[in-house]
């Protein structure tokens, strides 16, 4: 058996053959289913954070949004568990062809709520060492079916199994009715509902085939044999099969010198016709397109894993009267042998590519979304496993359901395998000012409670600002109210900091009448009413009060980065029925010009933490409070364990219960970090330090964050070329 690299090496040196199948566990295998900163500068956005995509804690004790590592509890070095994988809703099917000399097993596996479980171990009754049953895995509601290419010397088989309750039974075991030997039948397998699709990809001289199969009652027949209409020799017509509905789609990789193709089918009644031969724009000989493909109608998913030395790239058609390419996929950190496209997904508007090469074949999948009506897809997460390790092939094998994404590690260690499950955050609204206009920066801040948010702009009529009341029922986000100071004027920036808790919203505006000062909105019903100004008893022009702010219940923590020579000072208001006063000044114990104390401010019941990122030369701190009665004091000093100058720690806080994180942006030449700390009593801990896996210079991870019971979010505007990012950890 053939790696995919030699293969790639081979192809683009016009070397072809007999196209390769996985056959032993000796090699890798092959398969088809993703400047620092200064207070005065902060208003370029860096508090804004874009996309969502999944970070990796550095820290063992912490854990990724990977919500499991599935593998068998009969594992064995060997194995190649992983090598495929399905989902269908809260299924998962992996196999593991290697198991047993060859004669192979599947796994089921079950979700519930977050947890998952092995439900069934499948086998074939008349399995037999060299079958490769598990080479190829498809599931479908209750329907899994597992394919066994080495069966009957490579005639191949695909055997269909189905659930009642909590129990799989076998169903069918098909086979082509024209197979042969060394045909590899089932070196790949779909379904969808009733309909299976298998592919034939050495059959007639590697010319290929695929079959269509259809179920009535418990019966399954041969429906169809799928071929390509300029088929030819070496071309590996079936080497990846998909299916949705009444379409399926077959690749060919080995088309037109291994440029590749994929061919649309659709089927009317009885009848299975060929619709369409898709092939990339850009496509090149050795470029290996078709050696994955995906469909959830009517979009269609192709890799070219070979493209560019081996970078890949995926590309997405529709059917726009004709079918049609709507788009090219790469991966903005792919280099040469990642191997991008070895295999694909698709479920609705999202897209899930392999890159099992990634990071000397460690191996990454990356999750794309389409934006709704629209045809730009943008990149939104990059999935790596926490425990992974040089030649786990992970992305080798994946497969997407809604926001279930599962992908397999054949190569873990010592090819026993091993398959990851994660469970992606989805868009439910996107929030727009029913007045907004261009250069408002509407979204420049965003907090939420419950079911209620508040956004800001800052920046609307002349920097006057305004924010707005978003509130949610059942799954619509409706626009509820406008706050608007009741003094507002030019370049107040009224909106630049938001806060909220219940019915209580809190808006900052820095720079109003010089001085800055912050406005308290509730809500009664649906109207939200200004119930108060806040004002610093010893506010001076250009202390910058307002431009950090947190609300806890009637606690509102307001931030003055800039008062007192920039030392910097924070402070507390309390409310007592419908009047607010303040009950606290905070400074640092160690305050000296220039810290920038209150750049952030963050609070949680009787406890709040405030940052000083410009602290010792930048290398910042922050500061935790904790309230006893009407009294606050300075409980510790919370800085970086591997801190450094130009660090900028203390740039963004959070704090929830007993758990508090920090940003540092121009960590690691901007690279960024953030560092959580736990306290037990009187006393602060670092607990985890958190970095991203795909973190570069100038990403700023950190720069903004967000805390609630054990989830983090954490922004990284820079990342992507400043298209920015969000990073989702779970901490211990």
């Amino acid at each position: 058996m053939w790696g995919l690299a030699l293969i790639c090496m081979l192809i683009a040196g016009a070397v072809l053959g007999h196209l390769p199948t996985r056959a032993s566990a000796a090699a890798p295998s092959l398969h088809a289913a993703t400047s620092r900163m200064t207070l005065a500068q902060a208003p370029t956005g860096l508090r804004i954070a874009a996309r969502s995509v999944f970070g990796q804690p550095s820290s063992a004790q912490s854990a990724s949004l990977q919500k499991a590592k599935l593998t068998a509890p009969d594992a064995a070095v060997g194995d190649y568990f992983g090598d495929s994988v399905a989902v269908s809703g809260s299924t998962a099917v992996v196999g593991a062809e290697q198991k047993d000399s060859g004669k192979g097993a599947a796994y089921v596996f079950v979700r519930s709520g977050m947890i998952w479980s092995e439900q069934a171990e499948l086998k074939a009754a008349d399995g037999a060492a060299g079958d490769l049953f598990g080479y190829s895995v498809a599931v479908s509601g209750s329907t899994a079916v597992v394919g066994a290419v080495g069966r009957s010397a490579s005639t191949g088989a695909a055997y269909v199994f189905v659930r009642s309750g909590t129990t799989w039974s076998p169903q069918a075991t098909l086979t082509a009715s024209d197979g042969a030997s060394g045909d590899s039948f089932a070196n790949s397998v779909a379904v969808s509902g009733s309909i299976v699709v298998a592919g034939a990809s050495n059959k007639n001289s590697s010319t290929g085939a695929a079959y269509a199969f259809l179920r009535s009652g418990t019966t399954w027949s041969q429906q169809a044999e799928l071929t390509a209409s300029d088929g030819g020799v070496f071309d590996g017509f079936g080497y990846s099969v998909a299916v949705s509905g009444s379409t399926a789609v077959v690749g060919a990789y080995g088309r037109s010198s291994a440029a590749g193709a994929a061919y649309v089918f659709a089927r009317s009644g009885t009848t299975w016709s060929q619709q369409s031969e898709l092939t990339a724009s850009d496509g090149a000989s050795g470029d290996l397109f078709g050696y994955s493909v995906a469909i959830s109608y009517p979009i269609v998913l192709v890799g070219a894993c070979c493209k560019n030395s081996s970078t890949g790239a995926a590309y997405v058609f529709a059917p726009l009267g004709t079918w049609s390419e709507q788009a090219k996929l790469t991966a903005p950190d792919g280099v040469s042998g990642d191997h991008f496209g070895s295999s694909v997904a698709l479920s609705g508007t999202a897209a899930l590519v392999g890159a099992y090469g990634v990071s000397s074949s460690k191996g990454a999948a990356y999750v794309f979304a389409r934006a709704a009506n629209e045809g730009t897809w943008s990149l939104q997460a990059k999935l790596t496993a926490a425990d992974g390790a040089p030649n786990d092939n992970f992305g080798q094998s994946v497969a997407l359901s809604g926001t279930t994404p599962v992908v397999g590690a054949y190569g873990k260690s010592s090819n026993t395998g091993a398959a990851y499950a994660y469970t992606l955050p989805s868009q439910q609204a996107r929030l727009t000012a029913s007045d907004g206009v261009s250069g408002d920066v509407f979204g420049y801040s965003v907090a939420i409670s419950g079911s209620a948010a508040v956004v800001g702009a800052f920046a609307k009529s002349g920097n006057t600002g305004e924010a707005y009341v978003f509130v949610r029922s059942g799954t619509t986000w409706s626009q509820q109210a406008r706050l608007i100071a009741s003094d507002g004027a030019s370049n107040d920036n009224f909106g630049y900091s938001v806060a909220i808790s219940g019915s209580t919203a809190v808006v900052g505006a820095y720079q109003h009448a010089a001085k800055g000062a912050v406005y308290v909105f509730v809500r009664s019903g649906t109207i939200w009413t200004q119930q108060a100004e806040l004002t610093a008893a010893d506010g001076v022009s250009g202390d910058h009060f307002g431009y950090s702010v947190a609300v806890s219940g009637s606690t509102a923590l307001v931030g003055a980065p800039a008062k007192s020579l920039s030392r910097g000072v924070a402070y507390v208001f309390l409310s007592s029925g419908t009047t607010w006063s303040q009950q606290a000044k905070l400074t640092a114990s160690d305050s000296v010009p220039g810290d920038y104390f209150g750049y952030s401010v963050a609070i949680y019941g009787s406890s709040a933490v405030i940052g000083a990122y410009n602290k010792n030369s930048i290398t910042g701190a922050a500061y935790a409070f904790v309230r006893s009665g009407a009294t606050w004091s300075e409980q510790a000093k919370l800085t970086a364990s591997d801190g450094a100058s130009g660090d900028s720690f203390g740039w963004s806080v959070a704090i929830y219960g007993s758990r508090a994180v920090v940003g540092s942006l121009n960590s690691n030449f901007s690279t960024g970090a953030a560092y959580v700390f736990v306290h037990s009593g009187t006393t602060w801990t670092q607990q985890a330090k958190l970095t991203t896996l795909d973190g570069e210079y100038n990403d700023s991870f950190g720069a903004s964050v967000a805390l609630s019971g054990s989830t983090s979010v954490l922004g990284a505007p820079g990342t992507n070329s400043n298209g920015g990012a969000a990073y989702v950890f779970i901490l211990p």
